[in-house]
């Protein structure tokens, strides 16, 4: 009995690979070339189809930064939803600004901020009044 499950095997096997060789292929050669494809073109073709297929995106060199929707004059407390996320270019960054919201929200304003304007370090203080912030100075 085991022998006839091995025969079968074997036999499916081999009918397999001989209808696998004697399939028609489903890329149409060019019947007049004795050759197939030059390796030299098929490597243009993939090229060139690897060319169509990729889409260029301009990188600009930058970071986001967290700036006013509306001026904020100095000594008010920043909340939330006076804040925006902005893109800034590299060349318009100071050398230390916030990235998060959260790094702003409830701090007080120590000058006059603008919309467009990274926000900087310097530019908030996590005092409760700007009398308060005198006084320890």
């Amino acid at each position: 009995m085991v022998r006839w499950g091995i025969l079968a095997v074997v036999l499916s096997f081999v009918l397999g690979g001989f209808y696998f060789l004697s399939a028609k292929s489903t890329v149409p050669l060019d019947k007049t070339k004795t050759s197939t494809t030059d390796p030299a073109q098929l490597y243009r073709q993939q090229q060139n189809c690897a060319a169509a297929s990729v889409e260029t995106i301009d990188i600009k060199p930058g970071y986001w930064g967290i700036t006013v929707k509306e001026t904020v004059p100095r000594g008010t407390r920043i909340e939330s939803d006076m804040l925006k996320k902005e893109f800034f270019k590299r060349e318009e960054l100071p050398s230390s600004f916030a990235t998060s919201l959260d790094e702003v929200s409830g701090k007080l304003a120590l000058r006059d901020l603008v919309p467009g304007k990274a926000i900087q370090w310097g530019d908030v203080s996590p005092a409760l009044s700007l009398e308060e912030l005198e006084h320890d100075l």
